[in-house]
């Protein structure tokens, strides 16, 4: 029993270290695919040069989006896409080219006798020896090749653009959770906190039970209020544990993998920042997402020009040299050799009006990506005037709860001195002490939602606020 048991553990680390060693591939590979990239596409360097998450001045943040733009795997699917659509421009190109091949064989055919010269004759036998080399190619005289190349161009813009927006997006993501877990270790505290204060309180009721002094429906009070808050503890930690699965799938690690500041209860998020006034309308065309709409456009518009080129002739030119022989020896001899040559132009007058019909769908496809070009912009606006009118009146809220905490701790302390001294029911102790936990929880979660809206607004703008 115990043997197995250790053949079940060490099958146990053999595969923990497998996941281990799978997931430092991945994150290896990923890096060196982002590393690429940067090289190879300036503006999506540039988006991640931004950092505008480093604004928050928390450095543990700083790594986790530093970490996760090297390793999510939504990431690295993107980066893919994008070599796959420069891979399709080389591709295009290549039609610009000749296409070169070459053949040689050998062959032996026997010939019947009686067939070919009679009964009497006897069968007889030849064999050849033969090379070749062909070339076929089209001149891009009417220019189908380029509009294919131009397409493809396009193509690689499109899938740049969505790169860039799943880095901005994943960066928000990690912000974002990040904020929420701070502010769940944040309420954690508050509830640890109050929990003390409530014990304390609890104490003293039933000494003055003890002494005579209280009553039992006080000692049940104090307790209601004692319970109720050490009841929303581990939905606390479940919250906690939540957010740190969330940001172990975002950096493809998992929670063990995380860096070791995140479990360490640590400060919210700040949520001043300076933003602007309005929302810079100029600012809403660098959104990832209206970038790769306008370069959609602009893909369409390339796919309709290869359409149109459809219409016109083509020029084709193939030719083939080579030699044939009986004899090895003779292959290379002047009276072996083979030529060809055979220039063609053609043209398709009718094909049943599918070049019509073609063209018709690429026109529509275009104005189609057009009018959800100009719904992006109007998302896009949308967006960002909700993010700054949350954030500004976020501020104003937690402005005015500060006062509210303010009080609530007044009316607390008040309410236990004339409780001790006679002059006040236990209902205003009870009363004071969840009123204080109620506005201090609210005050938290406040600056966590403020946070969230400075992320959220960073996002809308395109990861910039300044114009």
């Amino acid at each position: 029993m115990c043997r197995a048991d250790e053949h079940s553990q060490r099958g146990l680390r053999l595969d923990s270290n497998f996941v281990s060693t799978i997931q430092t591939l991945m994150k290896f590979k990923i890096f060196c695919a982002g590393v690429l990239l940067a090289a190879v596409l300036p503006s999506a360097a540039q988006e991640t040069a931004n950092k505008w998450w480093s604004k928050f001045g928390d450095s543990v943040l700083d790594s986790l989006v530093t970490e996760g733009l090297e390793a999510n795997y939504d990431v690295a699917a993107a980066v893919h896409r994008v070599e796959m659509a420069r891979a399709a421009v080389g591709q295009a190109r290549a039609a610009y080219y000749p296409t070169i091949g070459v053949s040689a064989g050998w062959s032996r055919t026997g010939i019947s006798g009686v067939a070919s010269r009679g009964e009497q004759s006897n069968a007889s036998w030849t064999s050849a020896f033969a090379g070749q080399a062909t070339m076929s190619w089209e001149p891009d005289i009417f220019g189908r090749i380029t509009s294919q190349v131009k397409a493809r161009k396009a193509g690689v813009r499109v899938s740049r653009a969505e790169f860039e927006g799943v880095q901005l997006s994943v960066a928000s993501e990690i912000a974002s959770a990040y904020a929420s877990l701070r502010m769940s270790q944040r309420l954690y505290q508050v509830a640890l906190e109050h929990t003390e204060s409530q014990e304390h309180v609890l104490d003293m009721v039933l000494s003055r039970y003890e002494a005579g002094l209280a009553s039992k429906l006080e000692v049940a009070q104090a307790k209601t209020v004692y319970y109720s808050t050490k009841a929303q503890i581990p939905l606390l930690l479940s919250d906690i544990d939540s957010y740190k699965n969330a940001l172990g799938v975002l950096l493809g690690c998992g929670p063990e993998g995380l860096p070791s500041g995140v479990g360490t209860p640590g400060p919210m998020l700040p949520y001043r920042q300076v933003v602007p006034s309005t929302v810079p309308m100029n600012l809403l065309r660098n959104r990832p997402d209206v970038a790769q709409a306008e370069a959609q456009v602009e893909s369409d518009a390339a796919a309709l020009g290869v359409a149109k080129k459809e219409y016109l002739p083509s020029l084709t030119i193939e030719g083939s040299v080579g030699t044939g022989a009986h004899r090895a020896g003779d292959l290379f001899t002047k009276r072996s050799f083979t030529y060809s040559i055979a220039p063609t132009l053609s043209w398709t007058v009718f094909e049943g009006l599918g070049r019509k019909f073609a063209t018709e769908s690429a026109r529509q496809q275009m104005e189609a990506d057009i009018a959800l070009y100009k719904r992006s912009l109007l998302t896009a606006a949308e967006e960002a005037d909700n993010s700054l009118s949350s954030y500004r009146r976020s501020v104003e809220y937690i402005q005015t709860l500060d006062e509210v905490i303010e009080q609530c701790r007044e009316a607390m302390r008040l309410s236990v001195d004339l409780y001790k001294e006679g002059l006040t029911p236990f209902s205003n102790v009870v009363d004071a002490q969840m009123n204080y936990l109620t506005y201090q929880s609210t005050a938290v979660q406040a600056r966590g939602r403020a946070a969230s809206d400075i992320i959220s607004l960073h996002k809308a703008l395109g990861g910039n606020l300044s114009e």
